[in-house]
């Protein structure tokens, strides 16, 4: 069951009618594993907080870096500090209610989207903020059941 504070904060997402409160508790919920926190690893961690995800497991063993500022989840003041410090600090911040594990070390990758346990993988894609914001739309649609998965185009 939402919080107050959680209902009021998802308010918009619970009037539209493919999440409703159901789907908002489902998302509350759930636990997703991102390997990486670069510019892509780090908006598509923002995303889905700000879609009121419940928990993230996140790996990368490396240090922000002035590129990974275009993600939006760090600053210049994060230029240095470990990822995985930085994006706990910042997704702390934005949504004190975001369970976050947060492992020091390389990223294990994902082939696709699947279950891992309690929390839903995500893959890798190109470092660009637009595919941040993409893998955590098909994330949100897949914990929902909604619409149809993205399809890859076959390649020539």
């Amino acid at each position: 069951m939402l919080s107050e504070n959680e209902a009021l904060r998802f308010g918009r997402n619970v009037l539209l009618p493919e999440i409703g409160v159901d789907g908002q508790e489902r998302l509350r919920a759930s636990i997703v594993r991102l390997g990486g926190l670069g510019a892509v690893g780090s908006a598509t961690a923002l995303y889905l907080a700000a879609a009121g995800i419940g928990g993230l497991d996140v790996e990368d063993d490396g240090p922000v870096e002035p590129a990974d500022l275009a993600g939006t989840l760090f600053t210049a003041a994060d230029v240095g500090t470990p990822r995985v410090v930085a994006a706990t600090r910042a997704l702390a911040a934005f949504d004190s209610g975001l369970k976050i594990n947060a492992a020091a070390g390389p990223a294990r990758p994902v082939a696709s989207l699947g279950a891992i346990g309690d929390a839903l993988a995500l893959a890798g894609g190109p470092d660009a903020l637009l595919a941040g914001a993409l893998l955590a739309t098909e994330t949100v649609k897949a914990i929902l059941g909604i619409g149809e998965p993205m399809k890859r185009e076959a390649s020539p």
